[in-house]
Formats: C-alpha cells, structure tokens, sequence
C-alpha cells in the first residue's frame, strides 16, 4: 500500500510540473490560484463519494433552513483540572497526523471542485470558562 501511495504522490508531483492535475481538470491559472491560497497543499480529485458528499452540501445550503448533514459536531463537558495547553498540543497531533482531518472541498473560479489537503492547519480553539 505504501508503494502505490509514493507511486500516485509521484505521479501527482509531476502532473502538477506538467501544469496539471489528474482528473481535476484544473489549469495551471486555476493550480497557481489554489497555491496561493493554500501554499503546499495537496490538491485531490473528488471521488465519486465526496462528489455527492458535496452536492448534498450545496443543496442543504440553498434551503432557508441550511443544516448541513454531514457534519457532525460534539460538545464535551470536561470536569477536574484541566491542562488547556495539553489538550491543545493533543488536538494539533491528532490533526496533523490525519490529513483527512485538514481536508475540504474547495470550488476554483471556474467552477471545478476539487479536495484541498493543507500541509497545516491551525485548529481554531475556544476556551469558555464555566466555574463563575
């Protein structure tokens, strides 16, 4: 599985000297847009699942009710001493060590949408504190 992984990362790295990127579509106007706003990312074709993924997306967007029903989000309730600081680094790993957790569709300005995988990402954090 690692050599097809290398083999396809390779084959990418030289489509995109080429000037494009396999089955995206993209031109290279379209490449050099999507490294500009996120520098070293890592640009995918949507497979066919995320291709609906994302058209279900759009589709809740047009309703007045816009809930998206495929995101998930979690509210955890922590008790005890917490070491904010900790949790925070746990979170970056988990983050950058998963990339389908960095991953999202971006649409270019010619329409196409393709999966962007950043090198990086900053994990927005909020801390509320409760105890007052």
């Amino acid at each position: 599985m690692t050599e097809v992984s290398s083999r396809r990362r390779r084959e990418v790295v030289d489509a995109l000297r080429r000037g494009t990127v396999p089955a995206t579509g993209l031109d290279q106007e379209a490449i050099d847009g999507l490294d500009r706003r996120y520098p070293g990312a890592e640009i995918w074709p949507l497979a066919v699942l995320q291709k609906g993924l994302y058209f279900h997306s759009e589709m809740a967007k047009s309703s007045s009710e816009f809930v998206d029903p495929y995101v998930a989000q979690s509210v955890v309730y922590l008790r005890g001493d917490i070491d904010l600081s900790r949790l925070h680094r746990a979170v970056d790993s988990v983050v950058h060590r998963h990339p389908a957790l960095r991953a999202g569709f971006v649409r270019t300005d010619s329409g196409a949408v393709v999966s962007v995988v950043p090198a990086d990402v900053e994990v927005p954090w909020r801390t509320i504190d409760l105890r007052d």
